[in-house]
């Protein structure tokens, strides 16, 4: 009686078992389907907001906007709504969240809003850009003709080029600081422009210039001021009934475009056009372009004024690397210990190679590390992505066309991942074997389809210029100029702090 009581309630526990993992087999296949088509999810939650300006009043309160973020995610969660004006957006925080929305469903995020502001720079369409456009098959074109210029593998003969394009500029560089050192104080930042804007033309188009050659100066400075500009928030964003208060700046805006347009058809593009055959090997990126639209029957878009909008962009990143050296030097020139890291590992490569150039980086991981650490504490937000269809984040329902804004800058500066972050500190991505090591958390430069084509440029060039400047002087702060480097936005205006640059003697390089 014992064994038949036994052998029913295994048999009664059996089939019990059975049907509660069918009802939730199918409980789970139905959350999945809700996720895949946004029915039954979570609103993401919101702060109180304001007629008219929504949550605006919220970001006003900080120099840096994008710290308020941490301070809603502390009432509210990792990943909340927020009005921006007349613009419904999601802010997503959290590097799993972050990569749900840059890897693994970067394809329902891989458009951009449309701002008024921008589209002004690109002939009335943000599509012509190569960052703020959407995605597209044109898009997929336009980065695989660039990815080998910009991303060129070590010892290959690019890597080669922009190796020699960068010494180039680099040794006039230093020749104009050393004739002007004496006076006491050095425009570095109006040096800098130049010297980049050479490299970038040098090696993608083959071509240099004079920085007497007025047209050439013109160029840097508009291209430096649509940088700024671009760096910098508008009420007209999100407030788009404000626009016709901003028509004098958007005219200042289409005649900076314009007049780098007219610059880069004169001087490059039909000058290389008018002499390039299809038998011409392409050795640069404006002979890539040639070739591309020399090809037949292309079906994605691609042609010539294509072609050059992605040149001027691309050789619009000199402005980005720039003020990106000006901003590490801010950081540099009142730590002497940090620079005598950095001429420490400078002063052994030139006893080494005789010069400091992109091979010498591997050996030089402090140096390195200070381009890693200027990154992190400059907290530069990701371009905004946009949804393209309906879809979730964390469970949370994201409505297409949602602007969605990834909080980069907590990953940069949370007291949960760094010690002490406001401390400027190179030595925290340098291992226990002196190794330079870069964690998980720090993805400065995006991710995914739509991560950041010209960040090996900035990475090469910066340390590049870093380690020849501190090899050749000491940095030293002008009296009464303060250095608080801006944080969360790249940009410097076209006039900054001025640095008093002392020539290393011998002794010291010994």
């Amino acid at each position: 009686m014992e064994f038949v009581f036994s052998s029913l309630t295994y048999l009664l526990l059996f089939v019990l078992t059975a049907v509660l993992l069918f009802l939730i087999r199918d409980e789970v296949k139905t959350k999945r389907v809700n996720e895949d088509t946004g029915e039954g999810l979570l609103e993401p939650p919101a702060p109180k907001s304001w007629p008219i300006i929504g949550h605006l009043y919220l970001m006003a309160r900080y120099k840096v906007p994008y710290r308020v973020f941490r301070e809603i995610m502390a009432d509210l969660g990792a990943v909340f709504r927020m009005e921006l004006g007349s613009v419904p957006c999601v802010v997503v925080n959290g590097l799993q969240n972050i990569r749900e929305v840059l890897m693994i469903k970067g394809d329902h995020f891989d458009s951009r809003p449309s701002f008024r502001r921008f589209n002004q720079l690109f002939k009335g369409d943000k599509n012509n850009s190569l960052a703020f456009c959407d995605w597209s098959q044109l898009q997929k074109s336009r980065r695989e003709l660039l990815r080998a210029h910009t991303f060129p593998h070590a010892a290959s003969s690019m890597y080669n080029r922009l190796d020699q394009c960068v010494k180039t500029e680099l040794a006039e560089l230093t020749d104009t600081v050393d004739a002007m050192s004496d006076t006491g104080c050095v425009d570095l930042k109006n040096i800098l422009l130049h010297s980049c804007a050479n490299m970038f033309m040098s090696y993608f188009c083959s071509a240099r210039f004079s920085k007497s050659y007025d047209r050439f100066r013109n160029f840097v400075r508009n291209f430096d001021e649509v940088f700024y500009d671009v760096n910098t928030g508008s009420a007209c964003d999100f407030l788009p009934w404000l626009t016709p208060l901003y028509r004098r700046h958007f005219n200042k805006l289409r005649t900076w475009s314009s007049s780098i347009r007219q610059f880069m058809v004169t001087e490059i593009f039909e000058r290389r056009r008018s002499a390039w055959t299809v038998d011409s090997k392409p050795t640069d990126f404006v002979d890539s372009i040639l070739e591309a639209c020399a090809q037949p029957e292309r079906d994605d878009g691609f042609n010539a004024d294509i072609g050059l909008f992605a040149l001027e962009d691309i050789i619009g990143g000199h402005s980005a690397v720039t003020n990106f050296i000006v901003k590490a030097l801010g950081f540099l020139v009142e730590r002497p210990d940090v620079q005598q890291r950095v001429q420490e590992e400078a002063d052994a490569a030139v006893r080494v190679s005789g010069n400091i150039g992109l091979a010498d980086r591997c050996q030089m991981p402090y140096t390195e590390a200070v381009v890693y650490e200027t990154i992190r504490l400059i907290a530069s937000p990701i371009v905004p992505h946009m949804a393209n269809r309906d879809t979730s984040v964390a469970g949370m329902r994201i409505p297409k066309g949602t602007t969605v804004f990834v909080n980069n800058y907590d990953l940069n500066m949370s007291p949960e991942l760094w010690e002490n972050p406001e401390h400027y500190d190179p030595e925290r991505f340098i291992n226990e074997e002196g190794r330079l090591e870069k964690p998980d958390h720090f993805i400065p430069f995006s991710g995914g389809k739509r991560s950041c084509m010209g960040y090996k440029l900035v990475q090469l060039i910066s340390y590049c210029t870093i380690a020849t400047l501190l090899h050749k002087y000491f940095l030293l702060p002008v009296e009464d100029v303060s250095y608080s480097v801006p944080k969360g936005n790249l940009a410097l205006p076209y006039s900054t702090y001025p640095f008093k640059l002392r020539k290393r003697t011998a002794e010291f390089k010994k």
